[in-house]
């Protein structure tokens, strides 16, 4: 059996500009720590710009991230993260629909 412990807070620097730290704590078998800390910026229109570094026992890896709202409840997210070990960049793409059950 696996579970996470995890905690984080955000610091609003102004209405567009905000930090967030993630702390966590995997427990069970082959336990492991992890942080992250990210710079977060929203434009008028709720779009977020991000860039973040995480801290994973490999070592530290940097990402760089965008949020853009299609609708109030869908997004697309788009983001390029470099693996751990320095090398190749990992490309990611999601669609999120929030909502659903209401």
């Amino acid at each position: 059996d696996r579970a996470l412990v995890a905690a984080g807070g955000l610091w609003r620097l102004d209405p567009q500009w905000a930090l967030a730290m993630k702390v966590g704590c995997d427990r069970g078998a082959g336990l492991r720590t992890r942080a992250t800390l990210s710079g977060l910026y929203r434009d008028e229109e709720r779009n977020l710009l991000f860039m973040q570094v995480s801290a994973e026992e490999a070592g530290v890896v940097p990402a760089v991230g965008l949020r853009w709202w299609l609708a109030p409840h869908a997004s697309i997210d788009l983001m390029a993260r470099r693996t751990s070990d320095g090398g190749a960049i990992e490309p990611r793409f999601a669609l999120q629909i929030l909502g659903f059950g209401r």
